[in-house]
Protein backbone atom coordinates (compact mmCIF):
# COMPACT_ATOMS: atom_id res chain seq x y z
CA UNK A 1 0.00 0.00 0.00
CA UNK A 2 2.73 2.24 0.41
CA UNK A 3 3.57 3.23 -2.85
CA UNK A 4 -0.27 4.00 -3.49
CA UNK A 5 -0.08 6.82 -0.52
CA UNK A 6 2.90 7.73 -2.09
CA UNK A 7 0.86 8.29 -5.40
CA UNK A 8 -1.49 10.38 -3.32
CA UNK A 9 0.67 12.39 -1.24
CA UNK A 10 1.88 13.61 -4.46
CA UNK A 11 -1.08 14.48 -5.88
CA UNK A 12 -2.11 15.88 -2.77
CA UNK A 13 1.42 18.26 -2.33
CA UNK A 14 1.03 19.05 -6.44
CA UNK A 15 -2.88 20.22 -5.62
CA UNK A 16 -1.45 22.64 -2.66
CA UNK A 17 0.98 23.93 -4.62
CA UNK A 18 -1.22 24.46 -7.88
CA UNK A 19 -3.25 26.32 -4.80
CA UNK A 20 -0.84 28.24 -3.94
CA UNK A 21 0.40 29.54 -7.59
CA UNK A 22 -3.38 30.41 -8.29
CA UNK A 23 -3.47 32.67 -4.70
CA UNK A 24 0.07 33.96 -4.90
CA UNK A 25 -0.09 35.26 -8.80
CA UNK A 26 -3.25 37.38 -8.36
CA UNK A 27 -2.09 38.26 -5.11
CA UNK A 28 1.02 40.36 -6.12
CA UNK A 29 -0.75 41.20 -9.80
CA UNK A 30 -3.45 43.29 -7.39
CA UNK A 31 -0.15 44.70 -5.33
CA UNK A 32 1.17 46.00 -8.54
CA UNK A 33 -2.19 47.08 -9.83
CA UNK A 34 -2.25 48.63 -6.44
CA UNK A 35 1.12 50.50 -6.37
CA UNK A 36 0.39 51.96 -9.76
CA UNK A 37 -3.22 52.76 -8.91
CA UNK A 38 -1.46 54.81 -5.57
CA UNK A 39 1.24 56.17 -8.20
CA UNK A 40 -1.74 57.86 -10.44
CA UNK A 41 -3.24 59.25 -7.37
CA UNK A 42 -0.04 60.90 -6.38
CA UNK A 43 0.21 62.52 -9.67
CA UNK A 44 -3.35 63.89 -9.60
CA UNK A 45 -2.82 65.55 -5.95
CA UNK A 46 0.16 67.13 -7.26
CA UNK A 47 -1.85 68.19 -9.71
CA UNK A 48 -4.66 69.84 -7.43
CA UNK A 49 -1.79 71.63 -5.44
CA UNK A 50 -0.61 72.89 -8.91
CA UNK A 51 -3.91 74.37 -10.04
CA UNK A 52 -4.67 75.70 -6.40
CA UNK A 53 -1.36 77.18 -6.49
CA UNK A 54 -1.77 78.53 -9.89
CA UNK A 55 -5.30 80.32 -9.37
CA UNK A 56 -3.58 81.58 -5.75
CA UNK A 57 -0.72 83.51 -7.76
CA UNK A 58 -3.32 84.45 -10.70
CA UNK A 59 -5.33 85.87 -8.11
CA UNK A 60 -2.73 88.25 -7.16
CA UNK A 61 -2.58 89.72 -10.41
CA UNK A 62 -4.52 91.72 -12.84
CA UNK A 63 -4.88 91.78 -16.16
CA UNK A 64 -5.29 94.73 -18.54
CA UNK A 65 -7.12 94.23 -21.95
CA UNK A 66 -5.52 97.77 -22.90
CA UNK A 67 -2.18 96.76 -21.88
CA UNK A 68 -1.55 94.37 -24.39
CA UNK A 69 -3.65 91.79 -21.83
CA UNK A 70 -0.06 91.93 -19.13
CA UNK A 71 -0.48 90.77 -16.02
CA UNK A 72 0.18 92.80 -13.60
CA UNK A 73 1.03 92.65 -9.82
CA UNK A 74 -1.63 93.74 -7.06
CA UNK A 75 0.80 94.57 -4.28
CA UNK A 76 1.92 97.81 -6.35
CA UNK A 77 4.98 96.81 -7.17
CA UNK A 78 4.76 97.42 -11.14
CA UNK A 79 5.74 93.76 -11.57
CA UNK A 80 4.45 92.41 -14.55
CA UNK A 81 4.72 89.55 -16.00
CA UNK A 82 3.73 87.44 -19.93
CA UNK A 83 0.19 86.90 -20.39
CA UNK A 84 1.36 84.15 -23.32
CA UNK A 85 3.18 82.29 -20.58
CA UNK A 86 0.69 82.75 -17.91
CA UNK A 87 -2.20 81.42 -20.33
CA UNK A 88 -0.09 79.05 -21.99
CA UNK A 89 -0.22 75.59 -21.68
CA UNK A 90 2.81 75.38 -18.74
CA UNK A 91 1.34 78.43 -17.23
CA UNK A 92 4.49 80.18 -16.08
CA UNK A 93 4.67 83.36 -14.09
CA UNK A 94 7.37 84.71 -16.27
CA UNK A 95 8.12 88.24 -15.36
CA UNK A 96 8.71 90.71 -18.48
CA UNK A 97 11.52 92.75 -18.28
CA UNK A 98 11.30 96.52 -19.26
CA UNK A 99 11.91 97.18 -23.59
CA UNK A 100 13.65 99.86 -25.57
CA UNK A 101 11.21 102.92 -24.08
CA UNK A 102 9.03 103.59 -21.35
CA UNK A 103 5.85 101.37 -21.28
CA UNK A 104 7.34 98.42 -23.24
CA UNK A 105 7.97 95.45 -21.89
CA UNK A 106 9.79 92.70 -23.35
CA UNK A 107 9.19 88.55 -22.92
CA UNK A 108 12.61 86.48 -23.45
CA UNK A 109 10.80 83.21 -23.86
CA UNK A 110 8.55 84.39 -26.26
CA UNK A 111 10.95 86.86 -27.71
CA UNK A 112 7.82 88.79 -27.80
CA UNK A 113 7.30 92.79 -27.20
CA UNK A 114 4.13 94.31 -25.24
CA UNK A 115 3.23 97.82 -25.08
CA UNK A 116 0.98 100.17 -22.34
CA UNK A 117 -2.00 101.87 -23.10
CA UNK A 118 0.02 105.08 -22.49
CA UNK A 119 3.09 104.43 -24.52
CA UNK A 120 0.56 103.77 -27.75
CA UNK A 121 -1.13 107.23 -26.80
CA UNK A 122 2.33 108.73 -26.55
CA UNK A 123 2.93 107.89 -29.87
CA UNK A 124 -0.01 109.17 -31.27
CA UNK A 125 0.38 112.62 -29.64
CA UNK A 126 3.61 113.12 -30.94
CA UNK A 127 2.83 111.90 -34.19
CA UNK A 128 0.05 114.30 -34.58
CA UNK A 129 1.99 116.93 -33.04
CA UNK A 130 4.34 116.60 -35.89
CA UNK A 131 1.84 116.55 -38.80
CA UNK A 132 0.39 119.51 -37.34
CA UNK A 133 3.41 121.60 -37.08
CA UNK A 134 4.48 120.54 -40.40
CA UNK A 135 1.18 121.22 -41.87
CA UNK A 136 1.48 125.03 -40.56
CA UNK A 137 4.46 126.05 -42.69
CA UNK A 138 2.84 126.59 -46.28
CA UNK A 139 5.62 124.65 -48.28
CA UNK A 140 5.80 122.22 -45.48
CA UNK A 141 8.78 120.64 -44.28
CA UNK A 142 11.52 121.20 -46.63
CA UNK A 143 11.25 124.45 -46.38
CA UNK A 144 13.19 124.65 -42.69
Amino acid sequence: MEPITGIIGKKVADGVLDSAKKWLTPNSELKKENAALKAQVDILKAQVDDKAEFKRRLAELDCLPEDDNIYWAKDGTSAAFCPLCICGPQKLFTPLTHGASEGSYYCRLHEHYFETRDLRERRRNNQSQGRSHRAGHPQGWMMR
